[in-house]
């Protein structure tokens, strides 16, 4: 067993290079927006980046379409990210805007940007490669994950991704939901271990997995 003041450090030392995971303070983590944050500035888009009620997320010009929501085995679990889009309602097979924010799942799924201080520790970038297709990475601890948004075979936006499933890696998997996975120091989470996903594959069948880490 490491002295005290050792495993203090070691846990200091992590959080410093900690993600979309809240180190914890006096005995509670913190891995939700806080009362003191002041909110990110509004990205470009379409729909601002506010706090939201979640049946106030569609406009008269804009559908908004859930493509993920994710969960985490850590924090408060009230406290998920939402990967959303929105499509113009007057033009069909485009999709206007995508974002990744706070999603609370006991107020009713009300949406909430991610804060400056909580930006500071990871990174998410847009990028609109056509009309009707993104590309979105969430940067944090040395791994980048990427989806692709786009149409179905249905009509609707979803999230794709590379999945390393147990049979072998599937392209381009249809993401349904995910979990992050912390990596813990003393039983505090310092860090992302992996991107777990369900997902669809391109003859329709159910696959588990973790997202492939576009940094290796």
């Amino acid at each position: 067993m490491l002295p005290r003041f050792v495993q203090a450090r070691l846990l200091s030392l992590g959080c410093a290079a900690i993600s979309i995971l809240g180190c914890p303070r006096n005995g509670s983590d913190t891995n939700g927006p806080e009362g003191d944050d002041t909110p990110a500035v509004t990205a470009p888009g379409t729909l601002p980046n506010v706090k939201t009620p979640g049946n106030a997320l569609s406009t008269a010009a804009l559908q908004h379409v859930e493509l993920v929501r994710i969960t985490r085995n850590f924090g408060k679990s009230n406290f998920e990210i939402a990967l959303d889009a929105w499509t113009p309602i007057d033009t069909p097979r485009e999709i206007a805007d995508v974002r990744m924010w706070w999603a609370v799942s006991d107020r009713d799924g009300e949406r909430g940007p991610f804060s400056d201080k909580s930006r500071d520790h990871f990174d998410i970038t847009y990028e609109k490669l056509a009309p009707d297709k993104w590309r979105v990475d969430l940067g944090s601890d040395k791994h980048v994950y990427r989806f692709l948004i786009e149409y179905d075979e249905t009509g609707s936006p979803a999230a794709y991704a590379d999945v390393d499933a147990d049979a072998g890696r599937v392209s381009h998997c249809r993401v349904t939901k995910g979990t992050l996975a912390a990596r813990k120091l003393f039983g505090a989470p310092v860090g992302i271990r992996d991107f777990e996903v369900d997902c669809v594959d391109a003859q329709g069948k159910q696959r588990s997995g973790n997202i492939v880490d576009s940094a290796d």
